[in-house]
Parts: structure tokens; sequence; C-alpha cells
């Protein structure tokens, strides 16, 4: 587990205020090319094992340092498991609720990955986004308002922090809930074509080419991949925001099995450097071993993440059969 700071959590309230923070690479936010999801680096997987991030303001900018930032809250590992928990704010600071986390690389076009269970509850978000130092953002929301949407799960972006009104929007509701059980969430990100994917089925599509006008609009920074748990406090979008920590039965978090994330155009299969989740993702797994096991294996070994050869591969010329 990461030891994390009591500075740490002090800082939420900044961190997921309406403020927004670049990442540096090296000393630097302009520039991030020397810290892509690229070459030797352009296929990551983690498992979770063991939590490799840094508190946001020890991070020097070297990607080798940590796969991860943690930009607020408490995260923690437990049975190779990431839990990234609702904190109760500190006094004085009640929007300050959120555990975010975000990868130290970037991905300029790709594919991002995770198998994840949400929170559950209604006016807590759980999120899977991209977003690049000049916010571009490629978003999966879980947002379950109120029991008639209890598995809504919801897939938009923006543009330079700016939402694009009129094509950035689709809601849906998952096969079974969301919070017992996990569901792989993945976005494929080419240069003409943005897929959103749930469990393997297509759930929204934006082409480039049909956006006309607004096609200046279409995300083309590199992002870094952020996930985790937020309170928006915002009733009409989110559902009953209002929560009495002191009152809770149990812990309200975001349940995190692995991620994955793949550089555009990798032609690599598994990680190049040999570690604790390179090793269990090429490993095989006993006839005894768990359906959470299978699935880390099964998805470190894929060659790609789902939905994600076709449209990387062939990028422009694939997209009728992304429909």
């Amino acid at each position: 587990m990461v030891a994390v700071s009591a500075a740490l959590i002090l800082a939420v309230a900044s961190a997921v205020s309406a403020q927004f923070y670049p990442l540096k690479c090296g000393n630097q936010t302009a520039d991030v090319s020397a810290c892509l999801f690229q070459d030797d680096s352009c296929y990551f997987f983690d498992d979770f094992d063991t939590l490799s991030a840094v508190e946001w303001g020890n991070y020097t900018g070297d990607p080798s340092t940590a796969h991860f930032v943690i930009e607020a809250g408490l995260p923690y590992v437990n049975g190779s498991i990431l839990y990234m928990p609702l904190i109760k704010p500190p006094a004085g600071v009640p929007n300050a609720n959120a555990t975010i986390m975000s990868t130290t690389r970037f991905m300029n076009y790709g594919s991002f990955e995770a198998r994840l269970a949400t929170v559950g509850r209604s006016g807590v978000v759980s999120t899977l986004i991209s977003i690049s130092n000049t916010q571009d953002e490629i978003d999966f929301e879980m947002v379950p308002k109120d029991a008639a949407s209890a598995n809504e799960v919801q897939a938009n972006w923006y543009h330079n922090g700016e939402q694009t009104f009129n094509v950035d929007f689709q809601a849906g509701e998952a096969n079974n809930n969301t919070y017992d059980n996990f569901h792989i969430y993945n976005v494929t990100w080419t240069p003409d074509v943005i897929t959103w994917s749930l469990d393997g089925v297509p759930f929204d599509t934006v082409v480039k080419s049909s956006l006309g006008n607004n096609s200046y609009r279409y995300p083309a920074t590199p992002s870094r991949i952020q996930f985790g748990v937020w309170n928006p406090q915002d009733n009409a979008w989110a559902g009953d925001g209002n929560i009495n920590f002191d009152n809770l039965t149990s812990e309200l978090h975001v349940r995190i099995d692995y991620m994955r994330v793949i550089g555009y155009g990798c032609t690599r299969t598994a990680p190049l450097v040999s570690s604790s989740s390179a090793a269990a993702a090429t490993a095989s797994q006993s006839a005894a071993a768990s359906s959470t096991a299978t699935a880390k294996s099964a998805a470190a070994t894929s060659a790609f993440p789902v939905g994600f050869g076709a449209s990387v591969l062939l990028a422009g010329l694939a997209i009728a059969a992304l429909f």
C-alpha cells in the first residue's frame, strides 16, 4: 500500500474543484512527447498486485518512477484489487471528497481499458477517462442517479474543456449491476474514430468525418488516463450527493481489477519490462484459479484490448465495422 500524507487529504479540495492541473513530463507540461505510451512502453498492464503510485506533489515528471500519480484521496490495494474510496471531506471543504489517480504516461491515440466495479450509490460517480493538458477529454462515467438508472453508463467527450454539445453524449445500461459485478470498459481512440465498448460490445462511436464544421473539436492531444470516484454534488445530473459519512455502514468505493493501455500502432502483446504484473500477466492459471485471476491473465495476454484491433490497424477504413 502507498503511504499517503495528511497533506494530500487536505489537498483534495483543489484536486476536485473546477480548477484543472496539467500533468508534467520532465519539468514542463507543454511537450509530453518523452512520456508517451510508445516504443518500449507502448503496452502497459497493471493487475494491482501492488500499487505503484506517487502523490501529486511529489511527482518529478519521470514516468519510470511510478505507474500512477495520486491526484486526490486514499487509494489502496487489497487482494490484487485496487480500492478507490470516497473519503469524508475535511471540515470546511464539503466538495473535497474524491479519490482520483492518473497514469504518469500519456496516450497519443490508442486504447485504454479497465475491469472495474462501480460504487452504485446515487450522487457518486465512478469514472474512467482520458484527459490532455489542454483538456481534450474522452469519458466513461457510471452515474447511478436513482433506482431507475442504477446501472447507467455514460459516454461523452470534450474539446479544450468545452463539452461538445449535440455530438457528445450516449447513455445506456449495463447487462447486470455495475457495483456487485465487474465489467470491462474500453475506449479506443484513433485519428478518425472514438469507440466506447462495454464488455466487448460497442456502446457509442464518434467519427471525426461526421462532425462537419465541428471536426476541429475532435480530441487530438496526448492524454493521461484518469480514473476514480467523486461526488459532484450535482443533484440534477448525478442524484442525491448529500452523504452522511458518519452514518455509512460500509465504505463507498470503486474496485479495479486491472488496467491496460496500448499506444497507437503498438504491436506488442505484453509489457516489455519484467515485473510482478508482467509475470502475472503471462503466467498460466491453474484449474482452481479464481475467476478474477483468470480475467486478469486473459486480459494481459490479449493481442489487443476489446474492440482495439480493427479500428487501430485499419483506422478510417474500418469505420463501417464499428456500427
